[in-house]
């Protein structure tokens, strides 16, 4: 069954890091559970940041 298309555009960030980080992102992608390498590794954990900072009031939904 093929995914669903994704509802929101992306947009291309980057942002730079040291070896120390990269190397724990890559471990988190060998859990299975981060993505498929280390730049989604990244993106699901800013994401799941921000969405607790949002659950938090420490940000504002920018959806309204």
């Amino acid at each position: 069954m093929p995914r669903p298309e994704n509802s929101l555009s992306s947009v291309e960030i980057r942002i730079s890091t040291n070896p120390i980080i990269k190397a724990h992102l890559e471990q988190l992608v060998k859990t299975g559970r981060y993505g498929k390498n280390y730049t989604e590794a990244a993106e699901r954990i800013i994401a799941q940041e921000i969405g607790r900072l949002v659950d938090l009031g420490k940000l504002s939904d920018p959806k309204g």
